[in-house]
């Protein structure tokens, strides 16, 4: 079914006429009959309005055939497969880039470690990280689109956003002060343990300090991609005046 020939059944099913959708809606007769027949679609507003008038979401009313084309003209709509499917690709992104961090700063702990092999195991540690780092930014970003225009939500997906980042948000925090934490413990803690503990060789604690302060480098960068990519969904200030 074409956009036209469900706002034609929509209308119809509520016992409006054209006359009595566009009143509604705050357009003319003629472009309810334009929107029926096809030759064009509603700005955002009405379009919003039109979904709540119905009581259907506007993913509905698009379909997968119109959408590419309305979103060309209007911003972008957002529903809930894109938002999973955003959250999925920028999470394994993040994580890829936090551990490529996380192991280039490990990397230095070699320094303070003597082994022949000690330049081959470094170069392996760095080659990894800059595996990781290329291939999270040249995976193909599909979702590249959502930094670049305007979004809108149907409500009930808006809402679900929100219940989730808000039951995620507190933990995530967490997570990054623990990764703040380990950073300050492996370069600032450490270090003075050297001097406190004569039991233990000075250049274990530093590596064991580099190593720490690693991987509190990909808590924070993996965890803080994700709440960064929750908020450019939460906080677009067009979505929000609209719906």
């Amino acid at each position: 079914m074409t956009f036209g020939e469900k706002i034609q059944s929509l209308r119809k099913q509520s016992g409006l006429s054209q006359e009595e959708l566009s009143y509604r809606l705050g357009v003319s007769r003629q472009a309810v009959s334009k929107w029926e027949r096809n030759s064009g679609y509603p700005e955002t507003e009405k379009l919003i309005k039109m979904s709540k008038l119905f009581n259907v979401t506007i993913d509905y009313l698009l379909g997968e055939n119109n959408s590419s084309v309305w979103q060309e003209k209007n911003g972008m709509y957002v529903s809930m497969k894109d938002v999973n499917g955003f959250l999925s690709f920028q999470k394994l992104k993040y994580r890829k880039i936090g551990a490529a961090a996380g192991i280039l700063t490990a990397s230095f702990s070699l320094a303070f470690i003597s082994f022949e092999s000690n330049m081959i195991i470094f170069m392996t540690f760095v080659i990894v990280g800059a595996v990781l780092f290329i291939s999270a930014k040249i995976s193909g970003d599909r979702y590249r689109e959502l930094n670049k225009k305007t979004l809108y939500f149907d409500q009930e997906v808006r809402e679900k956003l929100l219940v989730e980042f808000d039951r995620k948000d507190k933990f995530m925090q967490m997570l990054i002060l623990t990764g703040m934490a380990f950073i300050a413990a492996g370069v600032l803690v450490f270090p003075l343990m050297s001097v406190i503990d004569k039991y233990i060789s000075d250049d274990v604690i530093f590596a064991s300090g580099v190593i720490l302060a690693g991987a509190g480098v990909y808590l924070c960068v993996s965890v803080w991609g994700v709440i960064k990519s929750y908020r450019l969904l939460i906080m677009n200030e067009k979505g929000q005046e609209e719906l």
